[in-house]
């Protein structure tokens, strides 16, 4: 049994030998695990989140792929270990949901890859649109942010992704956001930056994840004309510190100065953080006129 998978089908038990009467004794004294009907872990303990998606995997049966928040998971879109688990299956097949898995019918063979951990998964672009489906309108930016941010797929794909559906929630906002991705907008509070900074006050266009003084870090917003940095943290307390004041640095010995914002000041404040980007414009040459937005005071 050591090819077997810790989680594992009593038909598969019963292909290699192992009967009926072994299989029930195991799970007595506390061998081994019922995870799922028909499904038995080899391991006395808990199953892990991953294990418990195998689990439900063999429970699901052949064409069975993992979705929504649990391909999310799998294809490292989000981070968190979320239940229940989702799997949708061919139309034809008739699955009971159980207290930790929800099924879905569909027909979800043409939307289908491979995870890192071997199981079917709907893939990243099919995952990012069938979860704006169900989110908010700021859970859609962050999966859009996070796609590209993680380089787990292009504006492009995504792109097309969209223009294949015919019922998409949110859909002004996801073109929206693939034009921003295509234009370096890498995470949710950069995006912020642009929306609430930026454009409301008439601020120049700057260019997205550009190389300033070095040919080997990237900054967030470059005013190429001005040579200056805009960063941006997406962390209030983020380990690489360090590593940004060397770069920062770097860059102004470079001729880029580098103005740097919280995602606080740029959420909460962003009239005050675009009038002090502004003076900074004005006296590297900017001759445009800064504007009043709806939330100036």
């Amino acid at each position: 049994m050591d090819s077997l998978r810790p989680q594992t089908s009593r038909v598969q038990l019963r292909q290699l030998g192992v009967s009926d009467r072994l299989i029930r004794t195991s799970v007595a004294k506390g061998l081994w695990r019922r995870t799922d009907p028909g499904i038995v872990s080899l391991a006395p303990s808990q199953p892990s989140w991953l294990a418990r998606v195998w689990s439900v995997s063999l429970y699901a049966g052949d064409g069975a792929v993992a979705a929504y928040t649990t391909s999310a998971r799998l294809l490292g879109l989000i981070d968190d270990d979320l239940l229940p688990i989702r799997f949708q299956i061919p139309r034809e097949r008739r699955v009971r949901d159980r207290p930790h898995a929800i099924f879905t019918r569909s027909c979800p063979d043409a939307r289908r890859r491979r995870s890192s951990n071997g199981l079917w998964c709907v893939g990243v672009e099919d995952t990012v649109l069938d979860l704006s489906n169900l989110g908010t309108p700021r859970e859609t930016v962050a999966l859009v942010t996070a796609a590209a941010q993680r380089r787990l797929t292009t504006a492009e794909r995504l792109g097309d992704s969209l223009r294949s559906r015919r019922a998409v929630s949110n859909r002004e906002l996801l073109e929206k956001l693939i034009d921003e991705v295509g234009d370096g907008v890498h995470s949710v509070i950069g995006l912020d930056y642009v929306e609430r900074v930026e454009r409301p006050h008439g601020l120049p266009h700057a260019r997205r994840q550009a190389h300033a003084g070095s040919t080997r870090e990237w900054v967030d917003n470059l005013y190429d004309d001005y040579c200056l940095i805009v960063e941006i943290d997406g962390r209030r307390w983020h380990a690489d510190a360090f590593r940004d004041r060397v770069r920062d640095n770097h860059n102004v010995r470079a001729g880029y100065p580098t103005l740097r914002y919280g995602p606080e000041e740029v959420f909460i404040e962003p009239c005050a953080v675009a009038r002090e980007v502004a003076g900074q414009l004005t006296d590297r040459g900017w001759t445009g006129t800064f504007r009043r937005c709806s939330r100036c005071t």
